[in-house]
């Protein structure tokens, strides 16, 4: 099983951005339960970070969708790595809204270039399970 983080840059539309990403997180929900994938969904009204967990294959395949959806650009994996146990287990895809209060931490990956520190890293884990405590 693998852990996957990406951060990407949002294209939505001013004013549009509640519905689209309220449409993103109904489909992801219903994918990721397919896919047996769990994971969080943070978005700031710039950017995206997303964690995904479970088995390869299955995290692969919905990068290669994520990485085809024009809602967004730029997207970047940050992190990719084995894990024994889920952070999410009880979330097909955790979100709970906007939040600007998590732009910084994000904007240091986007920032990075691919090479994000691992504290950089961590700390946006941390945040995606603060929010979907």
């Amino acid at each position: 099983m693998i852990s996957l983080m990406y951060v990407s840059q949002c294209t939505l539309q001013r004013g549009k951005t509640d519905e689209a990403v309220a449409d993103i997180v109904q489909r992801s929900i219903s994918r990721n339960a397919a896919l047996d994938v769990t994971g969080a969904l943070i978005f700031t009204g710039a950017h995206f970070a997303q964690a995904l967990e479970g088995s390869a294959r299955s995290v692969d395949e919905l990068m290669l969708s994520i990485c085809r959806d024009e809602r967004h650009r730029h997207v970047t994996i940050v992190d990719r790595s084995q894990i024994v146990s889920r952070r999410f287990t009880n979330w097909q895809l955790a979100y709970q809204g906007p939040s600007t209060y998590v732009g910084r931490p994000i904007e240091n990956l986007v920032d990075s270039n691919g090479l994000s520190s691992s504290r950089d890293v961590e700390r946006v884990y941390e945040l995606l399970s603060h929010f979907a405590g």
